[in-house]
């Protein structure tokens, strides 16, 4: 007798040191897919926030647009470590943030249903190959992604506990959501009004409007550097700082008001009266809703078809995703749709709500754009754990029908399920992720390319010469000049500065130019046809510094320095 004592002893210490299992498959994964960074489209930005905070002006004027914790961390960790390059730097908390993704994942599937269901929701994370492409990437949805499972994992604790302590740190991590990506805070509105809401008319004579007061005031708390400086630059108090970007850009890209596009758009890029960039006059809810007003069937046809695109099974896999499994994948929504007609132990409404709330962003966001994964992956970790306790439930009531209720058996299924999905994600999508996430030194490949291996060398030739003609500028005129220059991965290799291009007259862009004392105005030509002789006077207001030419195509840079004698 006392040695099965003994035995059982063993065996439940041992057992108590498995959720170190998902934590080190999710750094071997780490281990066997990292490869430095690639700048990504947006990426330029944020690393350049992360590069004012370095050179001491603070977050910038990209901070209006951008998210800026990511920055933050990355600045902050560059210049501990003193590595001295921003993207390299990246490359190193990328892994960093694969593995806390993990840890957050079973951290929350823990609270809400237990170790069995939150060990094989973090084992599926740590090999989702959505996952790992946040994680390689230079823009915030990995940070976002980590802060606001966590965030919800500290939320569910402080509801079924009645926990200030917790509703504190939910707070405080709903914060870090938000300061990764603007919608964080209507995740947090989204759940807290949920949460109120399933309490009825007795929601007074309970704990939850403390909590979810506690939760809501620590987050201004936190939040409050971040609004202030918002409330600085644009003149009024400012949730979302992207709100005017985002509305111009739906009217073209969404709603096709026009073919205006992003770049070249002067709705966003052009200059105001007052001299500022037109996505910087602050926009609200009523302005939304005014130009969704103007054409109500119109708005009403593009939503439902925007809405339709997040259905399970049919979001978009774009943006360098082509070949990867449905962000919702209609296996896992099925299991999770299953998961919700069983009880969770105590408190099971409380923390149904907690996980199922977020994804009421679903009915908002057709309101701006279609489906598109980008969007989606950061609430597909919440699916998940659903899915995960869909399988445990099933498995387990068969279990009972079947077997009796011998639970080695269900467990056998359940461990054998989840070796499935994890084999099927890593070998059907592992060679691809790869080939997606290791950028080639060059665009050639010594095979005949098909279309779409095509248009990826043209996109890497581009950036090969980008990267070489930012460095040949840094190393020519020095680092922490001012440029100006459009929106454009060249942008992190200056190594200084950066001051948007506006679309706007000559003189107007003269004006803006020497407004904010930049050093250099650039040019980027593609078109062969172009002369040099013609870059000469192409600027107004500016004179020709210097011209750079690829070696491996047609590319070329003009710098150019503003005539400061000049005057309009």
């Amino acid at each position: 007798m006392q040695q099965q004592t003994k035995q059982t002893d063993s065996f439940s210490r041992a057992m108590e040191w498995l959720p170190l299992l998902p934590l080190i498959l999710s750094s071997l994964v780490m281990w066997r897919f990292h490869h430095p960074l690639g700048v990504s489209a947006d990426g330029h930005t944020y690393l350049q926030i992360a590069r004012n905070i370095q050179m001491g002006i603070g977050l910038g004027w990209q901070a209006l647009w951008a998210t800026p914790l990511p920055p933050i961390i990355i600045a902050g960790v560059d210049s501990v470590l003193g590595i001295h390059d921003l993207l390299r730097t990246t490359g190193l908390i990328a892994p960093v943030m694969g593995v806390l993704l993990t840890a957050s994942v079973y951290f929350l599937a823990d609270g809400l249903l237990g170790r069995r269901i939150a060990l094989t929701a973090a084992l599926v994370t740590a090999v989702t190959p959505h996952f790992l492409w946040i994680t390689f990437s230079t823009e915030p949805e990995i940070y976002y992604t980590v802060f606001l499972v966590t965030a919800l994992g500290l939320l569910c604790r402080a509801v079924v506990r009645n926990s200030p302590l917790y509703a504190c740190g939910a707070g405080c991590a709903f914060c870090c959501a938000y300061m990764s990506r603007s919608e964080g805070f209507l995740i947090m509105v989204l759940t807290a009004m949920a949460l109120l809401i399933s309490q009825g008319r007795q929601v007074f004579r309970t704990f939850m409007p403390r909590i979810i007061a506690t939760t809501i005031m620590v987050f201004f708390l936190a939040a409050s550097p971040y609004l202030l400086f918002l409330k600085h630059n644009y003149g009024t108090f400012v949730i979302s700082p992207k709100a005017t970007y985002v509305l111009i850009w739906m009217k073209s890209r969404v709603y096709h008001d026009n073919d205006k596009g992003e770049q070249g758009n002067d709705d966003l890029w052009g200059l105001t009266h007052e001299g500022k960039l037109k996505w910087q006059v602050p926009s609200g809810i009523g302005d939304l809703a005014a130009y969704l007003l103007v054409d109500p069937a119109k708005s009403a046809r593009v939503y439902c078809h925007n809405l339709a695109m997040e259905l399970p099974g049919r979001i978009p896999n774009n943006s360098g995703a082509l070949h990867f499994p449905n962000v919702f994948p209609v296996y896992l929504s099925l299991l999770a749709f299953i998961s919700l007609f069983v009880p969770w132990g105590d408190a099971s409404a409380k923390k149904k709500i907690t996980v199922t709330a977020p994804f009421l962003i679903l009915l908002i966001l057709p309101v701006f754009t279609e489906g598109w994964w980008k969007y989606l992956v950061p609430y597909a970790p919440l699916l998940v754990i659903l899915a995960s306790a869909g399988m445990v439930f099933a498995v387990d009531a068969l279990d009972r029908k079947l077997f009796r209720g011998d639970r080695r058996i269900g467990t056998f299924v359940i461990v054998l399920c989840t070796l499935s999905i994890m084999t099927y994600y890593l070998d059907r999508y592992g060679d691809g992720l790869i080939a997606k996430l290791i950028v080639p030194k060059s665009g050639t490949t010594g095979k005949p390319a098909v279309p779409e291996d095509a248009s990826r060398n043209i996109r890497l030739n581009y950036a090969e010469d980008a990267r070489k003609s930012g460095q040949w500028a840094a190393a020519h005129y020095g680092a922490g000049k001012n440029y100006m220059v459009p929106w454009n991965k060249m942008i992190y290799y200056l190594d200084g500065f950066w001051t948007a291009l506006p679309v706007a007259t000559p003189q107007e862009t003269y004006a803006y130019a020497i407004r904010n004392h930049v050093d250099l105005l650039v040019f980027e030509v593609r078109e062969p046809e172009i002369p040099d002789m013609e870059l000469i006077s192409a600027a107004p207001g500016f004179s020709l510094d210097y011209i750079y030419h690829s070696d491996s195509s047609p590319y070329r840079v003009a710098f150019y320095r503003p005539i400061t004698h000049l005057t309009y």
